[in-house]
């Protein structure tokens, strides 16, 4: 019997790679489909991938969903790739495998709004210290050869040449051309500039990756985060400043000393449950009438110490604040099959997952998740921290490699380039004839 597997094109670059299995190996495939692959291995079947676009939904009613769910509600295919919650309107019409993991609640938050703007952006990169170290040492090489050429009197050096100088001198650049006319680039100011472009690669890369794709996804950014730390959380809840919301028993896995004065503040000031964006008490209603058409999400672990993942994206008008997923804070999750999946394959099926489970904390480390997709989220984390000098100075150590390896190719350059052969042959016949 060879299984049909309904695979979900979240991965662009792993879609065509997946699809070839098991026929052909797939080094990127996603976690869960690596997974799967490797459960059906170890269980000895065969199987096809079936691709879908859409994850889809299944209602507590019998209507069939245009989805995942939907193939497999229908029997299009027999198990999704995809690991889902074990909700109850899934286990009304499929039928799951043995837990794999524990899905974390999603909880809506206030905060206030921001627009970020233009200044934003340009100011991103690096945080108020590194900027002002980078301004105080372009200042300094400035001065340095202002004073050398006023101390020189060098009345044929132009203000223009003189900042070209400086600014050559304050990046690095050591020469842009090579003596003589008609000269080509110097390979001491080419390897300093790869260097040079190496360096603001990374550091706009890192600064800028995760916002460009938020601005590209999300109608509005929301700017800053609701709290940056424990204690921070702890002081807005006390004050009721900032409320969480949710559905069911919030339990929390806290061991030491600042988990459990976070609990002693949840018994005080009691997690909220909502229902459709409506408070169940009225001061709870006061604390979020307030607030704007859109709010923050947070992904809140069971574990609080996990507190510093976050999630931003826009929600409907409809629900400005409330609970995303409507089960419980935390649920175990697995694989979904068809409702009337052999019995004897679900068994060969759920022996392999024992199997397989010790791998597979370590295959989930391999892949950075994201959930919901990226293309509905924008993550912060970090992003707008910017470059700290401890980490700028591990940067300046790589252009400082690049300056050392440029100096080296420009002496090389003087001593054995043609041009120095030459005038160094100019040079000795010019001595001969003033001798």
């Amino acid at each position: 019997m060879i299984l049909r597997i309904g695979a979900f094109r979240e991965k662009p670059y792993a879609y065509g790679c997946f699809m070839k299995l098991p026929n052909k190996e797939c080094l990127r495939p996603g976690y869960e489909i690596e997974f799967l692959d490797m459960i059906m291995r170890i269980a000895r079947l065969d199987y096809e991938m079936v691709a879908n676009g859409e994850l889809g939904e299944l209602e507590s009613n019998a209507s069939l969903s245009s989805g995942l769910f939907g193939t497999v509600q229908s029997g299009q295919v027999d198990l999704m790739s995809y690991f889902v919650r074990f909700t109850s309107a899934r286990r009304e019409q499929m039928v799951f495998t043995f837990p794999l993991t524990t899905y974390s609640q999603f909880y809506v938050v206030r905060t206030p709004s921001l627009q970020l703007k233009y200044s934003n952006y340009v100011l991103m990169p690096f945080q108020f210290e590194v900027w002002m170290t980078l301004l105080i040492a372009l200042l300094a090489v400035i001065t340095t050869q202002w004073l050398v050429k006023c101390r020189l009197n060098d009345l044929l050096l132009s203000v223009k040449s003189f900042v070209v100088v400086a600014w050559h001198t304050a990046i690095g650049i050591l020469r842009l051309r090579a003596p003589g006319p008609r000269r080509p680039t110097s390979l001491a100011a080419a390897v300093v500039g790869v260097a040079w472009l190496l360096m603001w690669s990374i550091i706009l890369i890192r600064s800028y990756r995760t916002t460009l794709i938020g601005t590209l996804v999300v109608k509005r950014q929301v700017a800053p985060l609701p709290f940056r730390s424990l204690d921070q959380l702890i002081s807005k809840l006390a004050d009721k400043t900032l409320v969480l919301t949710g559905g069911g028993s919030l339990e929390l896995d806290c061991v030491d000393e600042l988990c459990d004065r976070l609990n002693e503040t949840l018994q005080a000031n009691p997690v909220h449950a909502l229902t459709d964006g409506e408070a169940e008490d009225e001061e709870a209603q006061r604390l979020l009438t307030a607030q704007d058409n859109y709010v923050t999400s947070m992904m809140m672990e069971n574990n609080v110490r996990q507190l510093d993942s976050f999630l931003f994206t826009d929600f409907p008008k409809p629900y400005p604040i409330g609970i995303i997923d409507s089960d419980y804070p935390s649920q175990p999750g697995g694989i979904v099959l068809r409702r009337n999946f052999p019995r004897h394959i679900l068994d060969k099926l759920n022996l392999a997952l024992v199997k397989a489970m010790p791998g597979y904390e370590n295959m989930i480390r391999r892949y950075r998740r994201t959930y919901p997709p990226v293309a509905m989220t924008l993550s912060l984390r970090g992003s707008l921290e910017g470059f700290k000098l401890d980490q700028f100075i591990f940067l300046l150590a790589f252009w400082g490699v690049g300056i050392v390896a440029a100096s080296i190719t420009f002496i090389v350059e003087l001593l054995y380039a043609p041009g120095a052969q030459r005038r160094k042959k100019r040079c000795r016949i010019q001595n001969a004839s003033t001798i």
